[in-house]
C-alpha cells in the first residue's frame, strides 16, 4: 500500500498535511474499514470513480476521504475545495486544465452541487463528503438539489454528466457501530437516474452488520 507521505502537487490544500491522517491499513486495523473492502475502495480511486462519502457527524467520513487520498497516483494534481468561495478558482482551473481531480471536503449547499457538476463534467475521480444519515438520505438530497439547481449548461441533464453518467459513481456510508466506533455500513454503485420514477438507480456492493455481504464491482 502507498505510504501516507505524498508528493502530489495541490493547487489548494487546507486542513490536510502529510502524516496527519490514518492510512487505509490503519482503518482496517481499527475496525472501521472491513479488510474485504479495502482493495475495492482503492480500485475505485485508481479507476477514477466519483465517490461520495456520507454519514452522520463524527462517523469518520473525513478520515476515510483523507486515507483514500493516499492512493491517488503521485503525479496527479489535486484541487481541494473547502468552501463556496472556491467556485471562481475552480472555474479558472477548469479552463486552464491545471488539475487532475477535485476533492470536496463537504457538500453543504446547492452551490457545492454545482461545483460537483462542473468537476464531474470536466474530469473524473471526484472525492467528496456529505453529512446524511444513510445512502438513501444522501440520494434523496442529491435528487432534490438536482431538481432545484440550475444545470451546468443549457440542454444538459442535472443528474448526469455530458457522457450520460451520474455525477456520483459510488456512495460509501459511514456510521457509529458497537461502542460508538466508526465503521463503513454500506457501499453502493450509482448506475443512472430514472426520470420516470424520479430516483437514482443503484446496486449494492457492500452491506455491513450481522448480514454482511459483498458484491464484486466488476462490470459496474
Amino acid at each position: 500500500m502507498p505510504s501516507s507521505e505524498t508528493s502530489q502537487t495541490s493547487l489548494q490544500l487546507p486542513a490536510i498535511q502529510p502524516n496527519r491522517w490514518p492510512t487505509t491499513d490503519q482503518l482496517v486495523a481499527s475496525g472501521m474499514l472491513p479488510s474485504s473492502l479495502q482493495q475495492m475502495l482503492v480500485d475505485l480511486i485508481l479507476d477514477r470513480k466519483n465517490i461520495l462519502i456520507t454519514g452522520p457527524q463524527g462517523t469518520g467520513k473525513t478520515a476515510l476521504l483523507k486515507a483514500l487520498l493516499d492512493h491517488v497516483p503521485d503525479e496527479e494534481r489535486l484541487f481541494i475545495i473547502d468552501h463556496d468561495d472556491d467556485l471562481p478558482m475552480l472555474k479558472k482551473a477548469l479552463l486552464e486544465n491545471s488539475y487532475h481531480r477535485v476533492v470536496m471536503m463537504e457538500i453543504r449547499t446547492g452551490v457545492d452541487y454545482l461545483l460537483l457538476q462542473a468537476a464531474a463534467n470536466d474530469n473524473s475521480g471526484v472525492l467528496a463528503t456529505l453529512q446524511a444519515e444513510s445512502v438513501s438520505d444522501a440520494l434523496d438530497w442529491l435528487t432534490k438539489i438536482s431538481m432545484s439547481a440550475a444545470p451546468p449548461s443549457p440542454h444538459t441533464d442535472p443528474f448526469c454528466t455530458q457522457d450520460g453518467m451520474p455525477y456520483v459513481d459510488n456512495i460509501i456510508c459511514c456510521e457509529l457501530g458497537a461502542g460508538g466506533k466508526p465503521q463503513i455500513s454500506e457501499v453502493v454503485s450509482v448506475r443512472g437516474f430514472s426520470h420516470d420514477d424520479q430516483q437514482f438507480i443503484t446496486k449494492d456492493l457492500y452491506c455491513g452488520g450481522e448480514d454482511e455481504h459483498f458484491t464484486s464491482p466488476e462490470g459496474l
